[in-house]
C-alpha cells in the first residue's frame, strides 16, 4: 500500500505540513504532506507503517478532536489537510480502536 502514497514534498515546499505522529506504543514518525491533499493519504500513509494498529482514529489537540481521514456515506470526500485546519508543524495522536 506504500506505492499508492504520493511522494513526500520537499522541506521547503511552502505548500508542506510537517506532520509528528505519536503512535500507541509511543514511538514517533515524521512525514510531510501537502495542505491540498485529503486527510486520506494521512490514513494510507499510518496503515502502511507496520507499528500502526489495525484499526485506529487521528487526533489533533488543540482544539482536540479526531480528524475524517475516511470517508463516510454522508461525506464521501474527506477534506484537506488545509481544510481539516492542520498547521504548517502539527502533532498528531494516533489512536488504538483495535480492542474497542
Amino acid at each position: 500500500r506504500s506505492s499508492d502514497l504520493p511522494p513526500e514534498p520537499l522541506p521547503d515546499d511552502p505548500n508542506s505540513v510537517k506532520i509528528v505522529f505519536k503512535m500507541p506504543n509511543d514511538s514517533r514518525v515524521e512525514r510531510r504532506f501537502l495542505f491540498t491533499q485529503p486527510l486520506t493519504v494521512i490514513h494510507d500513509f499510518l496503515f502502511s507503517l507496520n507499528e500502526s494498529p489495525e484499526t485506529f482514529q487521528i487526533v489533533a489537540n488543540f482544539p482536540r478532536r479526531v480528524l475524517p481521514c475516511l470517508p463516510t456515506e454522508e461525506r464521501p470526500q474527506t477534506p484537506t489537510l488545509q481544510e481539516a485546519g492542520l498547521s504548517r508543524s502539527q502533532v498528531l495522536f494516533v489512536q488504538d480502536l483495535t480492542d474497542e
